[in-house]
């Protein structure tokens, strides 16, 4: 059997090499900037609840905080049509697609202040706080998460090293059945020369199956780009690992 790394779909791939979402639709072009609705009064917005049951299924087993915009255009009666994805942060993991699923969960009233609401264009923002159960925390983390101090964290890093997948093969590995597929979560914290300390594992799906190890002996091969991040030295990455065989 041979024992590939792999990264969980395009969101590693996008961390590793400081790549930035997909670039943003923005205001939709030719369109009097006047006739955008800017400050919509909504009479039904998703609940807590209903965004929270749309929770990508890729991204469930990571306390990840998410965000994703949309742009539409308004109805006569204030619900939304045509709408569509400007972006979502984080990327590759589901959210927009989510985001989507909540349209039919949109009112506004249908006029506002310049006049009717319909065939105007209008944003519409969907947002997952990140969970706040403390027990899976290390006793640290939680004392920042519950004081308000935890650290700020970097979402689109600039790597100027990152270990090859070749790199990552060589690792220690633990002895996996056939046909495993690991997720691993792994948070450090980024010091002065650019490299990773107190790394610690945030989610491991499934749990107990050993790779956790492997990714944290892989924070020695990380280090960031400061030139373009110096605000990023003090603050936290995640940086998302994917283990499965092949063959």
């Amino acid at each position: 059997m041979r024992l590939t790394p792999v990264v969980l779909t395009s969101l590693l791939l996008a961390a590793c090499e400081g790549r930035a979402p997909a670039p943003s639709i923005g205001e939709p072009a030719k369109v009097d900037p006047k006739v955008i609705i800017r400050e919509p009064q909504w009479l039904r917005k998703p609940t807590r609840e209903e965004v929270a049951a749309l929770r990508p299924a890729a991204a469930k087993d990571f306390k990840l905080s998410a965000v994703a915009n949309m742009w539409c255009t308004a109805k006569a009666d204030g619900t939304l049509d045509a709408c569509r994805l400007d972006w979502q942060d984080p990327p590759g993991m589901g959210f927009g697609e989510a985001a989507m699923k909540t349209v039919p969960l949109w009112k506004m009233a249908p006029a506002d202040k310049h006049g009717l609401v319909e065939g105007r264009p209008v944003e519409a923002q969907v947002t997952w706080p990140k969970p706040t159960d403390l027990s899976d925390l290390t006793p640290q983390s939680a004392v920042q998460l519950a004081s308000g101090a935890h650290p700020a964290l970097v979402t689109y890093p600039r790597w100027a090293r990152r270990p090859t997948a070749a790199e990552i093969a060589a690792l220690p590995q633990p002895l996996s059945r056939p046909n495993f597929d690991v997720r691993v979560m792994m948070r450090c914290r980024i010091t002065g020369e650019g490299s990773l300390e107190n790394c610690r594992i945030e989610s491991e799906t499934p749990s107990g199956s050993g790779w956790s190890a492997t990714a944290l002996a892989a924070a020695p091969l990380f280090r960031m780009a400061l030139d373009k991040d110096a605000d990023a030295v003090g603050a936290d990455v995640r940086i998302p690992f994917g283990f499965r065989s092949e063959g």
